[in-house]
């Protein structure tokens, strides 16, 4: 007889709940009890299950360590705006830098000016 996978019961378990938000430990709790996982492999056990469902583009991380099935939720509340997140980091950027650093890159020159060129790369790859 074939076994489900720990990732398979925790949906089942979330599809059958009438709560729509669980906690990890109901999860992984219920998870060890159907797989027959005793304590010392639970722990051992536990990381690896909580990265997987991190993984598994069914389960959504909601708040306070509780998790959900992504079907169940509204797409406002389980969606990241992808352009917020980077737009502190573009706040560090500037232009000139891309356009320094392409020019940087340019290197030029007859065959024979191999070892100066080889120079700059090793300089480049140092800054």
């Amino acid at each position: 007889m074939a076994t489900k996978s720990n990732l398979l019961i925790a949906y089942e378990l979330l599809k059958e709940s009438h709560e729509e938000e669980v906690l990890f430990d109901v999860i992984w709790d219920h998870v060890c009890k159907e797989q027959a996982i005793d304590d010392e492999n639970k722990i051992a056990k536990k990381a690896r299950f909580y990265t997987n469902l991190s993984l598994d583009g069914r389960f959504v991380l909601l708040s306070d360590n509780k998790w959900a099935l992504r079907e169940n939720q509204p797409f406002d509340k389980v969606h990241i705006d992808m352009q917020a997140v980077y737009a502190d980091v573009g706040d560090d950027y500037d232009d000139d830098d891309e356009k320094k650093s392409d020019e940087d890159d340019d290197i030029e020159g007859e065959p024979e000016d191999l070892e100066e060129n080889s120079k700059k790369v090793i300089d480049l790859i140092n800054n």
